[in-house]
């Protein structure tokens, strides 16, 4: 899972730098994550939302999820998705969701959405992720 890791890290380098998904990446990919990366490119299409508190500063990530509901994101921890509880957590057969993979892709290409809002609203904000506070 190590080595995954790493070279995972090294494509989104090389994303980076190219400043675009060329095929070669995507066959790189598909190699990596051969179940995930059929939806991640879906995912990348509907979008990755980037929540900025203020005056804080807080940055709270969110993907929009084939049902076109928002999972909440924690770049290379967290996704609220049943598949990273499952996949991730509870089973360890991969190191990242979909909605992961896809956020660090358009993190990367430094393509996604940005949503600013105030700090009164975070707790409002939350609970559409059925979060507990």
């Amino acid at each position: 899972m190590f080595m995954r890791k790493n070279v995972f890290n090294s494509l989104l380098k090389k994303i980076e730098e190219k400043s675009e998904l060329t095929e070669d990446i995507i066959e790189e990919l598909k190699e990596l994550f051969p179940d995930k990366i059929e939806k991640t490119l879906e995912i990348l299409k509907k979008g990755i939302i980037q929540y900025t508190f203020s005056p804080s500063g807080r940055k709270i990530w969110a993907v929009v999820g084939s049902k076109n509901d928002l999972h909440l994101i924690y770049p290379y921890t967290y996704c609220s998705c049943l598949d990273f509880y499952k996949s991730v957590v509870i089973n360890r057969k991969s190191i990242l969701c979909k909605h992961l993979i896809a956020h660090l892709i358009s993190s990367s290409l430094n393509s996604f959405e940005e949503v600013s809002l105030k700090d009164e609203d975070f707790s409002k904000f939350l609970k559409q992720f059925k979060i507990k506070i």
